[in-house]
């Protein structure tokens, strides 16, 4: 079901392209949670961008086509606490991630991607909402949790976190105009929030 995750081509630069476009991130340390076999840590490792990624899944850590990234890739599932606390991020964005986790286990998987963020971090998850069209909303059969934009911004509100989705705005349209218009083609629900 998920061989696509190891292709590699333009469209994971032109993530890497709009996530630093949108949130210069230039000397930052990034985790990529739900990384998979590794095509946006190898992008954005491209892009100059110092990036880590983690999955659940260790055979896809294990069989990643991208073995120049290897070592910047490790399993955690986000539902558990990760062992080791002693590097903390800069960015922590999720891609179509959260969709895929049980309500019950939401609160779990983002105290423990919190508990990996900076004070000051900025926490970035990109998710198929219910807006979303149809064949990228109901063609997925692990997509768990689609929920209306207005749900995830409640959602989000319990944690500590400052809202910056309003304040992006500008810089995420600019970067659609110039780059690719992700929200457009498939209609995620993008949340960007900074750690207080």
């Amino acid at each position: 079901m998920y061989e696509h995750l190891k292709h590699f081509g333009q469209w994971q630069r032109n993530y890497a392209a709009w996530m630093n476009a949108v949130f210069r991130l230039g000397g930052r340390e990034l985790l990529d949670v739900g990384t998979a076999y590794g095509a946006h840590v190898k992008a954005f490792r491209e892009a100059g961008i110092y990036a880590w990624g983690c999955d659940k899944c260790s055979e896809m850590i294990k069989n990643t086509p991208f073995r120049e990234i290897y070592p910047y890739l490790f399993v955690w599932d986000i539902t558990h606490k990760l062992g080791d606390l002693s590097k903390l991020y800069d960015v922590v964005v999720s891609h179509g991630v959260l969709e895929h986790i049980n309500v019950d286990d939401l609160l779990k998987a983002n105290l423990n991607m919190l508990s990996v963020l900076q004070t000051g971090g900025l926490y970035v998850h990109i998710i198929t909402v219910q807006e979303s069209p149809a064949w990228a909303r109901d063609g997925d059969p692990t997509h768990v949790t689609i929920k209306p934009i207005a749900w995830w911004r409640n959602y989000f509100e319990q944690f500590d976190l400052i809202d910056l989705t309003k304040f992006y705005e500008g810089a995420i349209r600019e970067a659609e105009r110039e780059i690719q218009p992700f929200r457009k083609e498939n209609g995620w629900g993008v949340f960007i929030y900074e750690k207080k």
